[in-house]
């Protein structure tokens, strides 16, 4: 049998989940929140390491949660910002975006002109869609 899991990334994979913070465990005693890493050479593709969440539920998150990319993906956003001469000192409007789409802050709140520094610290969601939008999506895509 064959794996392309590294041993040392692996046990460095299971240190980093043992260290998630439990805020509550579930009716199933299952420590909340779960969480998943998947770590991938980039060049190969090849899984490094791999960690479907903890506890005994038998649920791997890492293959089986089909979830949309949430937070993970804003890093790409912002690189191709800062690649595209955007400093962490740049203005963000945090306001709504008009149509039909209407995303949102994870507190449910516009924080009007901000820096991008401000944006990434507190992750919010509408100033990553507005860089996104104004230094392109498809080049961000390409970061992905």
């Amino acid at each position: 049998m064959y794996t392309t899991l590294d041993p040392e990334m692996q046990a460095c994979a299971e240190k980093a989940a043992s260290e998630t913070p439990t805020y509550y465990t579930d009716k199933a005693k299952q420590k909340q929140p779960q969480s998943a890493i998947v770590a991938v050479d980039p060049q190969t593709g090849f899984i490094k390491a791999m960690i479907g969440g903890r506890g005994t539920d038998q649920f791997n998150r890492a293959v089986l949660a089909e979830r949309q990319p949430g937070s993970s993906f804003k890093p790409f956003v912002y690189l191709n910002a800062i690649e595209q001469g955007a400093t962490p000192n740049t203005m963000i409007d945090d306001s709504p975006i008009p149509g039909a789409w209407n995303p949102q802050n994870y507190d449910r709140r516009f924080h009007g002109k901000i820096t991008m520094r401000t944006a990434i610290i507190n992750s919010f969601n509408i100033p990553a869609i507005k860089m996104s939008n104004q230094y392109g999506n498809e080049k961000v895509v390409g970061f992905s």
